[in-house]
């Protein structure tokens, strides 16, 4: 395989990366594309889900309306912002979320299935 394409270099903003193990594609916590599959296929960001958080959990709806609850305590880096995790499965995504604390009010939640060949793409690590 070649060294894939980079699309958006890490910046100071890029604070934890998932890499797809299929073709080495890499998402940021936004789900925007970082580098390209080693193929070269220019792929679409992660599908974003959205979320509702309250005290003790958060909800993660997609576009038909399915819904799936999560507790802090299930996700106890999430209670802090900055804070990521992960879900392996829910019922509307067999491949699962990656979770991002972005700020008090919002947690962004990602599709991990890779836009490129649908792998499930990796936990985020540090940038």
């Amino acid at each position: 395989c070649d060294k894939p394409d980079l699309l958006n270099p890490t910046t100071i903003d890029t604070l934890y990366i998932s890499e797809c193990p299929c073709h080495g594609a890499q998402f940021d916590q936004e789900g925007n594309v970082l580098v390209r599959p080693f193929t070269g296929d220019n792929i679409e960001s992660l599908e974003q889900y959205s979320t509702t958080i309250t005290e003790t959990s958060f909800t993660v709806s997609d576009s038909n309306g399915d819904e799936a609850q999560l507790l802090f305590s299930d996700h106890e880096d999430l209670q802090t912002i900055g804070g990521v995790s992960s879900v392996s499965s829910i019922d509307f995504n067999s491949d699962g979320l990656l979770l991002y604390r972005k700020s008090q009010n919002e947690i962004v939640a990602l599709s991990r299935n890779c836009t490129h060949n649908g792998c499930q793409i990796e936990s985020f690590q540090e940038a």
